[in-house]
């Protein structure tokens, strides 16, 4: 596993406060920040303005410089550690950040190394949560994985590399869910997880009698393997080149067929029968993993399995903005937020704290003799038969 940056980045006092949610309107705070983005645009009625997305240690922030204030951005750009002046303000969709005054640092800020989003999970945690999720696969699954992990393959350019070297530092996605350092390693997780509750979940119940839990981890573990080339993380986070020649899906495709055929051809990897029905199975994963083809998948899925995987996928994807809007806010806070979702605005409700007392029945139930509901519920199946 390669060495990994950390997790974990403090604040220092001098950090301008860009997540902060607690300032009252009209306060004017400096601190530092990093530019990850500077675009020049235009207005509708042809007025020129610059929109600039800040980042450190405590969030991000995307605040519009206005004409008479753009020639403050002079040798600003991409990647530039400053300390900015901003003041909050009542926008037109509720309270942001108005530019006063941007100063450029020094290179080598320490605040230049907050441009990269981290994750809020540790290394160690998902260390331990993927060595649990590995313990769980036979060997002969498990041998097949570390083999697509560990065998190196070549992109377009012909840079060589293996898929354990990126997978552990390479993002989900540009904005939308995981978008940080390690982001693509704790959604893999989440999904593998995901597929597998809900896989125990309907085996335990007999709602469905069997599934291949081999193929639940496996296609888990490897759905999204090739964002590893879609998507770049040198100073900020993007979309590759390469991105367009294929989608995510159509690389991971391609990865796992190279490096298990470089396995077997110049290894010397003997792959049994039950391994290359499991290759297949994973490579099915891969295509299908986002359920339909409007949606970008290659194909629909065919199995249980893989539908496990979608659906895992899609509550990964789905939940985790949410877990961030809300790990976002003030402590104990609860009701209707509004928080920004990249450039846009909008509103989250954050349910109070529950108490252990609060989430225990007051009152046990107990169903009468005849409990009316079943009773019902059994009277319209008997007509029905």
């Amino acid at each position: 596993m390669p060495v990994l940056p950390s997790t974990t980045t403090l604040a220092t006092p001098d950090r301008f406060p860009l997540g902060a949610h607690s300032l009252a309107l009209g306060a004017t705070e400096t601190g530092t920040a990093v530019v990850t983005e500077l675009e020049h645009k235009t207005t509708r009625q042809g007025k020129p303005f610059a929109r600039l997305t800040l980042r450190n240690a405590t969030g991000a922030a995307t605040v519009n410089v206005w004409a008479e204030s753009i020639p403050a951005l002079t040798d600003i750009s991409s990647g530039t550690p400053v300390r900015v002046t901003l003041t909050l303000v009542t926008g037109r969709d509720g309270a942001e950040w108005q530019f006063a005054d941007i100063q450029r640092l020094p290179a080598n800020h320490a605040v230049a190394r907050e441009a990269l989003p981290q994750g809020r999970v540790s290394r160690a945690s998902l260390t331990a949560r993927t060595t649990r999720l590995l313990k769980a696969m036979s060997p002969e699954a498990r041998e097949l994985l570390l083999l697509a992990m560990e065998t190196p393959v070549t992109t377009g350019g012909g840079t060589a590399f293996t898929l354990k070297e990126r997978f552990y530092v390479a993002p989900a996605a540009v904005g939308h869910h995981h978008a940080h350092i390690q982001g693509l390693w704790h959604h893999t997780v989440q999904v593998a997880e995901g597929a597998l509750s809900l896989a125990r979940c309907y085996l335990e119940a007999s709602d469905i009698k069997s599934l291949d839990l081999d193929v639940v981890l496996a296609a888990s573990l490897l759905h999204d393997c090739g964002k590893v080339i879609t998507y770049s993380w040198t100073g900020t986070i993007g979309m590759a080149p390469l991105d367009a020649a294929m989608s995510h899906m159509g690389w991971g495709l391609r990865i796992l067929d190279e490096a298990l055929l470089r396995a077997e051809l110049a290894g010397g990897w003997t792959p049994s029968a039950r391994q290359r029905n499991l290759a297949e199975a994973i490579a099915h994963g891969i295509a299908a993993h986002h359920g339909r083809l409007e949606w970008g998948a290659l194909a629909v899925p065919a199995s249980l399995e893989i539908q496990l995987v979608h659906l895992a996928d899609v509550a990964s994807s789905t939940l985790q903005p949410l877990t961030d809007a809300v790990a976002s806010l003030p402590e104990h806070a609860s009701g209707w937020h509004q928080i920004q979702d990249g450039w846009r605005k909008r509103f989250i409700f954050a349910s109070p704290t529950v108490t252990e007392a609060d989430a225990a029945p007051t009152t046990p139930y107990d169903p009468p003799a005849s409990d009316a509901l079943l009773t019902f519920t059994l009277d319209a199946i008997a007509q029905e038969a």
